[in-house]
């Protein structure tokens, strides 16, 4: 269920309600069980460390648009992860900046945002994301769910022959792995970190409401190594 419905169905207002049913329903999905919760940012995080040095790469190319591209998910990626911390649902795209600026870590991450969006200096993106980044490293050691993990800033190791690049990155990874290790259910733990839904695909009022995708979707988190799946939407 993507977040945009989590969050209608949780903070709309509600007129009538003399059973009490629909108020018990909101308690129990006012937010993510915490192994649900801890997975969901271990994605999160892995999503962030998969891309974080094509910033610089790109920048190395001389693609331009592509750094900027690349610059724009992580901006995305680290206002999401944002959410995550506060407990917020975080709702479709109309309304997700005004949102963002209702967090209290916005207060320290939107200044660096708005710097990092327009900036025609590579160099300048990768220390704004940077800046970020350890912002949200401090901020989740700080919501005490893993073990601590120091937020460290070093070059890319590519993990291959021992390869570096001199790309400054966060190691977003260890912070996967630690929300990986805090989990106690051993089936999510071990889980591929696809993601959920909202990380997974791009969930659109179309998609959501009026085909058979999300049901099909959901045989991708029970998957064992003798299943398949037919996806047609």
């Amino acid at each position: 269920m993507p977040q945009q419905h989590l969050l209608q169905f949780t903070s709309g207002k509600v007129f009538h309600d003399d059973l009490g049913n629909l108020s018990k329903m909101r308690e129990i999905l006012a937010w993510y069980p915490r192994d649900v919760w801890l997975w969901i940012m271990a994605a999160q995080w892995q999503s962030i460390a998969s891309t974080e040095h094509f910033l610089g790469r790109t920048a190395e190319a001389l693609d331009y648009l592509g750094s900027h591209l690349n610059a724009f998910r992580l901006v995305q990626r680290i206002m999401e992860l944002a959410f995550l911390h506060e407990r917020r649902y975080y709702p479709y795209p109309k309304w997700f900046g005004t949102a963002f600026s209702r967090l209290q870590i916005s207060q320290s991450l939107g200044p660096i945002i708005n710097s990092v969006l327009p900036s025609a200096n590579p160099q300048a993106r990768e220390d704004g994301i940077n800046r970020a980044l350890v912002i949200l490293a401090k901020s989740h050691n700080s919501l005490g769910l893993t073990r601590p993990v120091p937020p460290t800033l070093d070059h890319y190791h590519v993990g291959i022959n021992n390869a570096v690049r001199p790309y400054l990155v966060l190691n977003a990874g260890d912070y996967a792995k630690a929300c990986l290790d805090a989990i106690s259910d051993a089936s999510l733990r071990n889980l591929p970190l696809i993601g959920a839904l909202d990380q997974l695909v791009n969930v659109t009022d179309l998609f959501i409401n009026f085909t058979t995708g999300p049901a099909k979707l959901e045989a991708l988190y029970t998957l064992d190594s003798n299943s398949s799946i037919s996806f047609t939407v």
